[in-house]
């Protein structure tokens, strides 16, 4: 039935004769990016470039303020 796909060593299944990467590249370069195929599109309306912008922002913002550096604290040093 499925001819293409073979199980490989590790179990799982995958096809028999894989793209070579020059295939590779010429397909995501020439017709995937260029074809609004998967999660990409060629252009963006207004609304989605603002919804764009909003997620980063919120991406940004998370991860400042779960990453920041902690705050310095001025070290006082007393001698006698």
């Amino acid at each position: 039935m499925y001819d293409d796909v073979v199980k490989n060593e590790f179990g799982f299944y995958s096809l028999k004769s894989l793209p070579s990467d020059e295939e590779r590249e010429t397909y995501y370069k020439e017709k995937y990016y260029q074809d609004a195929m998967g999660s990409y599109e060629v252009t963006y309306t207004p609304r989605e470039l603002d919804y764009i912008d909003a997620k980063l922002e919120q991406i940004f913002l998370l991860t400042n303020k779960h990453f920041a550096p902690p705050p310095r604290v001025p070290i006082v040093l007393f001698s006698t």
